[in-house]
């Protein structure tokens, strides 16, 4: 998947370029994400189709660059990718946090050949096994300078969470978080292609 274009270092200086506020002077509760699309070698992948839901999308360049408008202001928020080259579908997914009225930047986004990536889903539980709704489910690599790649769930109110199109043979922290608490280690974990696993997630209860 190797393109002209370059690294993903050099694509990167090509979002910095280009970002900046509004420039309306009207405060707004929303705003936009730009980075790089790339892929397992670091190499920048063009004309990847970039999402947060059905109606937010958005085309990366020739040099894998994106901009993505009009986003809900919040820490976390999920950012999807998927491109096709060739015969091979490669997806993947990022984590940005969206400030009101800016753009954030370097919110790059790896993507992975599909039948090589891995799943997760599970629940969210209370000690005593209550579901709860509202958790912020986070993966992260665990080692320090390891792929640009994290995702993010939101658990229903089943208290049901999922991820797809996780990279894999990566090690995984596990971090949970409440409305207004804050991150909570749960462990590692490492998926194998084609995993699908499933697991429930225990968020202990507040301190009293």
């Amino acid at each position: 998947m190797r393109t002209g274009a370059g690294w993903i270092l050099l694509a990167a200086g090509l979002v910095a370029a280009g970002c900046a506020g509004n420039g309306s002077g009207v405060f707004s509760s929303r705003g936009d994400v730009s980075g790089v699309v790339f892929d397992s070698s670091g190499y920048v992948v063009p004309n990847a189709k970039v999402s947060y839901d059905a109606t937010h999308v958005a085309a990366a360049n020739k040099s894998g660059v994106y901009i993505l408008g009009d986003l809900p202001a919040d820490n976390n928020v999920p950012i999807h990718a998927e491109a096709t080259v060739g015969s091979v579908r490669y997806v993947g997914q990022s984590v940005g946090s969206v400030l009101a009225g800016e753009r954030t930047k370097d919110v790059n986004i790896g993507v992975f050949p599909a039948d090589q990536v891995g799943s997760l889903e599970g629940s969210v539980t209370s000690p005593s096994g209550t579901p709860l709704s509202g958790i912020d489910v986070y993966l992260r690599p665990a080692k320090v300078g390891a792929s640009l790649t994290n995702a993010l769930s939101i658990t229903d109110s089943a208290g049901h969470y999922s991820f797809d199109a996780l990279q894999t043979n990566l090690l995984y922290a596990v971090e949970l978080q409440s409305p207004g608490g804050g991150p909570l280690d749960r462990g590692t974990l490492t998926l194998i292609p084609g995993e699908h696993r499933k697991a429930t997630l225990i968020l202990p209860d507040p301190a009293r």
